[in-house]
Parts: structure tokens; C-alpha cells; sequence
């Protein structure tokens, strides 16, 4: 099993950090944080759930076959939504889905203000600009 605990939020006076620690139950590899830095004027629109961790985790702990443990709140929708991620990727590749245990939000988390899309140049990308 994978966990990912000590999730934290830190402010300076420039910029704001998510940041969870990674946890190997197996051994198979040696614990690490995971972290995303952002600038101070970010701080209004990042979530206040694990929502990150578990994106950032599912395929890694797929590859592993390690149950992914995440001691947060997750987003119900997403939750619904990694199921169906698993069983397709698992189509694809040589993976398999896994157990993720984590707490729903007891609500819709609350959206923030702003948006942002990445732009690679791709089809997909011109969609999003356009629409």
C-alpha cells in the first residue's frame, strides 16, 4: 500500500506550497514529499482537498499495484471518476485498477474564481481556446 499523509498547506511571503508526504508500506521505495508551488496571489483559488495527490499518485500506484491510501478529502465526483480512469487505462497498458481509501467530501468542494487550461498546440487544445 501507498499513503499519502502530512498534507499541508505553507505560505511565505511570496508564494504558497501544497505539500503531502509519500509513503511506501513495501518498501518499494523510500519515502518522498510531493509538492506544488505556487505565487502568493494563487492562495484564493487552490483547494483545500487532496484532490492533487490522488491525480498526481492513481497511475504511479497502478504501475506499483499498490492500493493507494490518501489521509485527506477527496472529491466524490472524482472518486466516481478514477473508477472509470482505472478501468480503461487498465485496457490500455499492462496495469491494474486499485483500492483507493480516502475520505469523500461531504460536499462538492467549492470552485474557485479563475480557470486555466494548458495549451500544448494540439487539436484537443485549439477546442478548448475556441470554446
Amino acid at each position: 500500500m501507498i499513503t499519502i499523509d502530512n498534507i499541508r498547506t505553507r505560505q511565505t511571503d511570496t508564494q504558497v506550497e501544497l505539500r503531502g508526504r509519500v509513503r511506501s508500506h513495501t518498501d518499494l521505495f523510500d519515502d518522498f514529499d510531493i509538492w506544488w508551488r505556487y505565487p502568493l496571489s494563487c492562495r484564493d483559488v487552490l483547494t483545500d482537498t487532496a484532490n492533487p495527490f490522488l491525480a498526481a499518485m492513481l497511475l504511479p500506484s497502478m504501475r506499483l499495484g499498490q492500493d493507494l491510501r490518501i489521509d485527506g478529502r477527496i472529491s466524490q465526483t472524482l472518486l466516481e471518476g478514477v473508477q472509470k480512469y482505472m478501468q480503461i487505462t487498465a485496457a490500455w497498458w499492462p496495469v491494474k485498477p486499485i483500492r483507493i481509501q480516502a475520505d469523500p467530501c461531504p460536499q462538492p468542494a467549492q470552485g474557485g474564481s479563475q480557470v486555466a487550461a494548458f495549451f500544448s498546440g494540439g487539436l484537443d487544445s485549439f477546442y478548448t481556446l475556441l470554446k
